[in-house]
């Protein structure tokens, strides 16, 4: 089986959102044919915020490195921010470093996706090309596209050789934990907020299909992230909400639930004036703060830094304005 190895990026930075449902998986090659392009390369440039394009997997002939959990929605299909290939894919890079044997390459990818294919519960005939995305008609994956896609058919035959099975996946293979309540309440929450059961209403069913108190589950993540049970302690102390604001603007506290978390009891209302102070708008041209995010996560300002450049040359306040798309994802 290919050396797995997980470097995985904590942050939204590339990132669309985390509902990516997972049904189809996307074979890419990164067409960087120089020395030492390998897939620690490739991760390490993800790592480094490449702000291009953002894929879950790299493969080599040595290893596959995942960069992404897979409910991740990203930026490498051509198909625009929600669109299927971004939203509902899982993609593979395979390198194609002149350094290295592509064959030994194309035989780690398809031992990776025969593994996602089987984990995810994706059929072999939603495995495809990230051609098929693109609104360009990308050429891509450029080398197994080749001599009338000679290769392409010879990956897709060892995938399915792989499951063992001519279009249907393997029986589920994700560890469901025994009724028997081997795992407790607090270890099952744990693992909900590493991402490791997913996103409701797929979290929910997969818990209760385990066996388990979805509801009861549930309940201790909401607590852990001050939704509901015992308050936590306000943080940080001493602070007035109207200072907890201008931390948060100036992304002190992170986003989502990190947020949620540092502030602990005082979250809804720093939140509440945080939303106050951003729904005046920018005070720039006539659209507001909340109409510029919008546009912001559909692409149409680019990415970091032209995209602040771009927002502050046309008078808007670009902080007011990624404080209010972190909000959103």
């Amino acid at each position: 089986m290919v050396k797995i190895r997980k470097q995985l990026i904590p942050s939204m930075q590339m990132a669309n959102g985390t509902a990516n449902r997972c049904e189809w998986l996307t074979i890419h090659e990164t067409a960087n044919t120089s020395v030492g392009a390998n897939a620690a390369a490739h991760a390490n440039l993800q790592a480094g915020f490449w702000p291009h394009a953002s894929w879950h997997w790299s493969v080599d002939a040595i290893e596959a490195v995942q960069s992404y959990l897979h409910n991740r929605q990203l930026r490498h299909a051509g198909d625009g921010a929600w669109g299927t290939g971004n939203a509902h894919s899982i993609a593979i890079e395979i390198c194609v470093n002149s350094d290295m044997s592509r064959a030994a390459a194309r035989e780690n990818a398809a031992q990776l996706a025969a593994k996602i294919l089987r984990e995810e519960g994706i059929p072999i005939s939603r495995m495809v090309q990230h051609n098929k995305w693109s609104s360009e008609d990308k050429n891509c994956p450029t080398f197994m596209r080749a001599n009338g896609g000679k290769l392409w058919r010879e990956f897709v035959a060892r995938v399915r050789a792989l499951l063992g099975s001519p279009d249907a996946p393997a029986p589920d293979p994700k560890p469901k934990p025994p009724a028997t309540g081997k795992k407790s309440i607090s270890q099952l929450a744990t693992e909900v907020l590493d991402g490791k059961w997913g996103n409701d209403p797929r979290r929910s069913q997969q818990l209760r299909a385990a066996g388990y108190d979805a509801a009861a589950v549930q309940a201790e993540v909401n607590r852990r992230l001050g939704l509901g049970g015992s308050k936590p302690t306000p943080k940080p102390a001493g602070k007035t909400i109207s200072q907890l604001a201008d931390e948060v603007m100036a992304g002190k506290h992170g986003n989502g639930d990190a947020r949620k978390k540092s502030l602990g009891s005082n979250y809804n209302a720093v939140q509440a004036e945080v939303n106050r102070r951003l729904s005046g708008g920018g005070s720039g041209g006539g659209k507001s703060v909340s109409q510029l995010a919008t546009e912001v996560l559909r692409g149409d300002w680019g990415n970091d830094p032209d995209r602040k450049r771009r927002l502050e040359a046309a008078g808007y306040n670009y902080h007011a304005v990624q404080a209010e798309v972190n909000r959103r994802i």
